[in-house]
């Protein structure tokens, strides 16, 4: 039962972190760079926190399930997992970088590398939501 409380308390963060990364994208198109980094910062910082201490452990645990024929729920894992760890270090690497910088105009160059990030991070989050519809529901 206390498991399941961890993972519906995920999928809230979860849900808050599409909020930020969309609400991050609404102040850079509004040019207001800085917080927008601030923003993606903390998202960023909850999805790598949430992937260490309850997604990571819970992958591993149910690890061998995972090699079984492919069921939707595998493919779904695969897929989520897969996109999800790219993402979060393609995130980590943006945020990493835009914290040592002392000016947005480096940043701004990654601007054509934000969009497809945007996309897989999403892609992956609304992946995780259907695994938890899946499994928990």
């Amino acid at each position: 039962m206390m498991s399941h409380l961890l993972y519906d308390a995920n999928l809230i963060l979860q849900i808050v972190t599409i909020a930020l990364l969309f609400l991050g994208r609404s102040y850079a198109k509004r040019k207001r760079f800085r917080t927008h980094g601030l923003i993606m910062t903390t998202a960023t910082t909850l999805h790598v926190l949430s992937i260490l201490l309850i997604m990571a452990p819970s992958f591993i645990r149910y690890f061998g399930a995972l090699l079984g024929p492919p069921t939707l729920g595998i493919v779904i894992t695969w897929i989520h997992a897969a996109s999800g760890i790219v993402a979060a270090a393609l995130a980590l690497l943006v945020v990493t970088r835009w914290r040592l910088q002392t000016s947005t105009a480096a940043c701004i160059k990654r601007r054509q590398f934000m969009k497809p990030l945007l996309f897989l991070w999403t892609t992956s989050l609304l992946l995780g939501i259907g695994f938890y519809i899946l499994y928990y529901l």
